[in-house]
């Protein structure tokens, strides 16, 4: 069995997403604009017409492909992490770049529907003012909210299945400075929206 320390970093982690972000960002744009060429010769020829001649008929084709645009923008980083991650590399293209995969209780491969719902957990980790991601760097097994929901770990590359998962000490200062340091960016935020708002309304 191997005692090492198995987990991966939060700086890690977040390293790995902003790759993953970035490729998956290319390739969705790439796959709309492919899909957007059948819509271009419609709105050219609509550029050129009068909009009080311009119909519905001629408008429906391309409203069409709003929806599938729009579906492929929502889906493709769900099936991308969910493939990738319940793969046999157990790791997104960021992960594998850095050195980390995903794992379940047991240390080993987690099927296509787990990831598929460590993705969508992953919701409710932004919803927590991102503190559901930061708890990554805070709790005893390094488990972020969306990891704690679907039993999941995330590991350096070379741990393998019965290695141990040790509790670790707790950095829940580390934490709160973030909570609070980010609930102080969104309080100035939100105080700069209202005076500007206030400021357009005496002129």
């Amino acid at each position: 069995m191997n005692n090492i320390y198995p987990y991966a970093g939060f700086w890690k982690r977040a390293g790995a997403y902003l790759i993953d972000y970035m490729l998956i960002n290319i390739a969705t744009q790439v796959i709309i604009r492919i899909m957007a060429l059948p819509m271009a010769s419609n709105l050219q020829a609509l550029e050129k017409m009068p909009e009080n001649e311009i119909s519905w008929e001629q408008l429906a084709p391309m409203l069409g492909w709003l929806p599938m645009i729009m579906i492929v923008a929502l889906i493709a980083p769900l099936l991308y992490f969910a493939f990738m991650e319940s793969s046999s590399k157990q790791a997104t293209l960021g992960k594998m770049a850095l050195g980390i995969k995903v794992v379940g209780l047991d240390g080993g491969r987690i099927s296509f529907w787990r990831a598929v719902g460590r993705k969508l957990a992953k919701i409710v980790s932004g919803l927590t003012f991102n503190i559901g991601y930061y708890m990554a760097g805070a709790t005893r097994k390094k488990q972020a909210l969306h990891d704690k929901m679907v039993s999941t770990y995330v590991v350096d590359k070379n741990f393998k299945q019965g290695d141990n998962l040790p509790e670790v000490e707790p950095h829940f200062g580390i934490l709160t400075g973030i909570i609070i340091a980010e609930v102080l960016v969104t309080l100035l935020f939100i105080g700069l929206f209202v005076f500007v708002v206030i400021a357009a309304s005496q002129h």
